[in-house]
């Protein structure tokens, strides 16, 4: 598990979901937020089983979620647009490998799913009640790395960051030898791999300087830092804009 990594020293530097930067945060982890991966527009998605419509089925529903990857706060945002306490849902620890198995039995109401699961879901029957595309640049994967690291190991983490971006220039330049090189590496066929693509943004680095120098990233982590403090799924204060860290972006 990558928070547990990080928490217990082996990871200086992960790719986390803003509400995982947050709670690294809150406890002391000291992250600095350094770089914005991908932005989820789609790719992951609240479902729910036949009949059941509208998020107001939700309230007493078992719903499986992973227990990192942005999973429990996506439920958070579903509930909170449906005025649904945390505590009127039952939450399923769920890898996202056994989501399809978990509906097929019936061992869950309802699944917190990504590409190309959510997929498979649907043509199951599977109903989407809420997704990412909902919820305005909230569920990102971002770069962190330890305040410390960051600050005696700086030349590295302008590489990690610069290695990135040529990573993605890669990937948008020919995005089916892309699928066929790292599909396998995610576990994923080729046309999987392609399809969990589709659901994302993926910032330049002009976007992500942008992102820091406008306040936008700031406000973002404001608004996740609120859903996750109204859903208790954060303890301590932690103002969004001191995790954050532009100063490698913009020499990028």
């Amino acid at each position: 598990m990558v928070l547990a990594a990080f928490r217990n020293g082996s990871l200086d530097a992960a790719v986390v979901t803003l509400d995982e930067a947050l709670l690294l945060a809150a406890h002391d982890q000291a992250p600095r937020l350094v770089c914005v991966v991908d932005f989820s527009e789609g790719a992951s998605g609240l479902l729910t089983r036949p009949p059941a419509e509208g998020l107001g089925s939700l309230r007493g529903a078992r719903v499986g979620v992973e227990t990192e990857a942005g999973g429990a706060y996506l439920v958070a945002k579903a509930l909170e647009r449906a005025g649904i306490g945390l505590d009127e849902v039952v939450f399923v620890p769920l890898p996202l490998d056994r989501h399809e198995d978990a509906y097929l039995e019936r061992r869950v109401d309802a699944l917190v799913s990504a590409e190309p699961v959510r997929s498979r879901l649907l043509a199951l029957g599977a109903r989407e009640l809420f997704s990412t595309r909902e919820m305005a640049g909230e569920l990102a994967n971002v770069i962190v790395v330890r305040e410390l690291q960051l600050a005696s190991r700086r030349a590295d983490v302008r590489c990690l960051i610069a290695g990135h971006f040529a990573g993605r220039e890669r990937l948008l330049a020919d995005p089916r030898a892309a699928a066929q090189a790292l599909g396998p590496r995610a576990g994923l066929p080729p046309e999987a791999f392609s399809l969990a693509l589709q659901g994302l943004r993926l910032p330049d680095p002009a976007e992500n300087r942008r992102l820091f120098a406008s306040g936008e990233l700031a406000e973002v982590l404001g608004q996740v830092a609120l859903t996750l403090h109204n859903y208790r799924l954060l303890h301590a204060q932690v103002p969004g804009e001191s995790l954050l860290d532009s100063s490698l972006i913009e020499e990028v």
